[in-house]
């Protein structure tokens, strides 16, 4: 199963089953990491990365938002795999694992419920920053919406927009 393949099936995964009604696949933004598929319901977001090779899955760890699990976007986060290829045991705290088999996908390690805000977090104190993983999610949807807003072209079946030079 190949990189693409399981981006596609993370995308229709958080359309269906996920039931978010903005989904986005390898969205680049100013941000260092650049997610696999990112949806969003009632403004929760899911993020999914797909993972093909044990040394792919392994690699992510040095990634800033598993180094500092406040930062990077997504509310909830996922890794979207073959079967078998990472053990329970092994996914991140705070990470779920989801395997697809077959036409499904079937989630194997939930990750643990998370607070919408970080408990220090204030909406009315104008003092206090927006948390890490609120303020890059926002640096994703503001990124899609100037695409939009310039013009480019979305592919609605890829969840993307279409790159710049493509015809």
């Amino acid at each position: 199963m190949t990189h693409d393949v399981l981006v596609q099936r993370a995308v229709r995964w958080l359309r269906g089953t996920m039931g978010c009604n903005v989904v986005l696949a390898e969205p680049v933004t100013a941000l260092p990491v650049v997610p696999d598929a990112i949806g969003w319901r009632s403004g929760w977001s899911i993020l999914v990365e797909c993972k093909t090779s044990r040394g792919d899955f392994f690699a992510d760890r040095r990634k800033p938002h598993l180094v500092q699990p406040d930062h990077g976007p997504g509310q909830e986060r996922w890794y979207l795999t073959p079967p078998g290829l990472v053990q329970p045991e092994e996914v991140p705290e705070g990470w779920g694992l989801a395997e697809v088999r077959g036409s499904r996908v079937y989630r194997v390690k939930p990750p643990p419920p998370e607070r919408r805000w970080s408990p220090k977090y204030d909406p009315t104190d104008r003092t206090r920053r927006i948390p890490e993983r609120d303020r890059h999610d926002l640096i994703i949807v503001l990124s899609m919406l100037r695409r939009h807003h310039i013009g480019i072209e979305w592919w609605q079946d890829q969840a993307r927009f279409k790159p710049l030079g493509a015809s």
